[in-house]
């Protein structure tokens, strides 16, 4: 939907923030994810990249936000989704 778009509240409705930076290249620096049904949060995902000079904060951007959303909807766990960035898969 476009922004600012009035969501029809009986349905799931998510809202995607994001803030990238620039450290040679871009990425994202944090996200959020949140989900609302009937005008109530039901649900919320938060990511935050290392703030370092750890390399793994330049990881695949469409691979977190997929992410993200599989632990919104709890298709993975926490602890699944903290070994895919150990392992740098993500």
């Amino acid at each position: 939907m476009d922004d600012y778009t009035q969501p029809n509240p009986d349905e799931l409705t998510l809202t995607y923030v994001s803030r990238w930076s620039w450290d040679f290249t871009t990425f994202i620096a944090d996200a959020k994810i949140s989900a609302f049904k009937n005008n109530k949060k039901v649900g919320e995902v938060q990511f935050q990249a290392p703030n370092t000079l750890d390399t793994s904060k330049f990881g695949d951007d469409e691979k977190r936000i997929y992410m993200m959303l599989q632990l919104l909807f709890a298709e993975k766990t926490i602890n699944e989704a903290q070994n895919s960035i150990s392992r740098g898969d993500i």
